[in-house]
């Protein structure tokens, strides 16, 4: 099964960060917003499809969200 990037950002910290803790409930947040983002970024997409305009890629999208 394919990782998110905040997953891999965890496993990374997990195996290679001993001595740098980041709380679990950081982790938790940043998973809740990527999976809001990628939720928001969708809705936006078919809004666009559905009004013939060009859909934006996703890091200029977040610029200016």
């Amino acid at each position: 099964m394919k990782k998110t990037s905040i997953e891999l950002l965890e496993a990374y910290f997990t195996l290679n960060c001993n001595n740098i803790h980041i709380p679990k409930v950081i982790w938790e947040d940043a998973k809740e917003l990527q999976n809001k983002q990628a939720q928001n970024y969708a809705e936006f997409c078919i809004k666009c499809d559905r009004e013939n305009l060009p859909i934006i890629y996703f890091e200029d999208w977040i610029k200016f969200n």
